[in-house]
């Protein structure tokens, strides 16, 4: 998982450009939870600056702080909320910006 602190990366999936991610943007959340295959792929547009958190660091993160593992369900509710939405498919992907939900309190 990447937390992206400076830059902006674009998300592609199936090589279509669905989005882009600007600072403070957590990316690559599902790889911590589950090995399993990848939903989209994030390329830097710009110089970015990104701390990586591994899933051993991800674990005792949430223990320390429960309230993350709430705010990255609620990250990724929105964003399969987002790519089944009739604007994602209808609409200019490139134009859409998934959401970003507030960070957790504390």
């Amino acid at each position: 998982m990447f937390i992206l602190v400076e830059g902006i990366v674009e998300v592609l999936v199936g090589g279509n450009v669905i989005g882009a991610f600007e600072p403070i943007e957590v990316f690559g959340e599902m790889a911590v939870i589950d090995a399993g295959t990848r939903s989209a792929t994030v390329m830097a547009k710009t110089d970015c600056k990104l701390v990586a958190v591994n899933q051993s660091r991800f674990l005792y993160l949430i223990q320390q702080r429960p309230q993350l593992a709430i705010h990255i369900m609620r990250m990724l509710v929105d964003r399969i909320r987002w790519m089944n939405s009739s604007s994602f498919s209808e609409s200019n992907p490139a134009a859409e910006t998934p959401p970003t939900p507030a960070p957790p309190a504390g």
